[in-house]
């Protein structure tokens, strides 16, 4: 009964409903109309007292956006910013107590809307990327990889090898400059403007210690690394990237992951 209960109140929490009040006005009658009358909370009945702690735990989940995407509210400011901000919470409530990962959907949530495609195309790349800054910040940390029994491997077996990368590990790509509308957002950053104009970004997103860096890539390097998210095979992997870009330098890509941090573990599949 008591997980029926909990689970009517997370519904019309999220739906703008008023079933949960058949539990507290009837004792779990199943029509509203032969509850007894609905309590009263400080001269409000109890419709209106769910309708004020849904807008509190709104106005929260809102308020924990700003924190988690500080350059987009820069961008546009807060009153903007909270705007959106508060129609994405209604819409998107929280499922975990925790609001760390609160926010995943953000990015597609403005990409959703009409007007944004004309007025700030880069806008929701902009918080694709800010988001995954803060994904890598809170990520668990990776450890180094073991390149003496990767090498132990025999051909064969290293080309069904599957990398892992490191859990604070993110693709994204843009047309527009988004790692440079980020850099001159930061607190103490010179006052420049950017041009839209510079060329499109492929950018990875990893926490190196305790700094989380934006690493620009070339295409092909991205493309490589995006199948290897997938969890394709090094030989997977290296066709798919061969189909687009015929002089794919593979030795250079590896050891550059390597290098960056980007790897830290892999699996030979069966």
């Amino acid at each position: 009964m008591l997980k029926e209960i909990q689970q009517v109140f997370a519904d019309d929490f999220s739906s703008n409903s008023s079933e949960f009040l058949k539990y507290i006005g009837g004792g779990g009658c199943e029509e509203m109309s032969s509850c007894s009358p609905a309590p009263k909370f400080i001269g409000l009945d109890a419709i209106q007292g769910l309708e004020i702690y849904r807008e509190s735990i709104i106005a929260g989940l809102a308020r924990s956006l700003t924190e988690i995407y500080p350059v987009c509210v820069k961008l546009i400011g807060l009153e903007s910013f909270s705007l959106l901000a508060y129609r994405y919470s209604e819409n998107y409530p929280s499922s975990s107590p925790s609001l760390i990962n609160y926010g995943q959907k953000f990015s597609a949530f403005l990409n959703s809307i009409p007007q944004m495609g004309v007025a700030l195309p880069y806008f929701p790349d902009v918080a694709a990327l800010e988001l995954l800054v803060h994904n890598a910040y809170y990520a668990s940390s990776g450890s180094d990889i073991d390149l003496f029994r990767f090498n132990q491997l025999t051909p064969s077996k290293q080309s069904k090898v599957v990398f892992d990368l490191t859990p604070s590990f993110g693709l994204v790509s843009s047309e527009f400059p988004i790692k440079h509308i980020w850099e001159v957002s930061q607190d103490g950053a010179d006052d420049e403007i950017v041009s839209l104009d510079e060329g499109a970004d492929f950018l990875a997103v990893h926490r190196f210690g305790n700094e989380v860096r934006i690493e620009s890539l070339s295409a092909e390097l991205y493309l490589f690394l995006g199948e290897m998210c997938k969890g394709l095979t090094l030989s997977e992997a290296l066709s798919s990237v061969l189909n687009e870009f015929n002089e794919f330098d593979f030795q250079a890509s590896i050891q550059l992951a390597l290098d960056k941090g980007f790897i830290y573990g892999f699996h030979v599949q069966n």
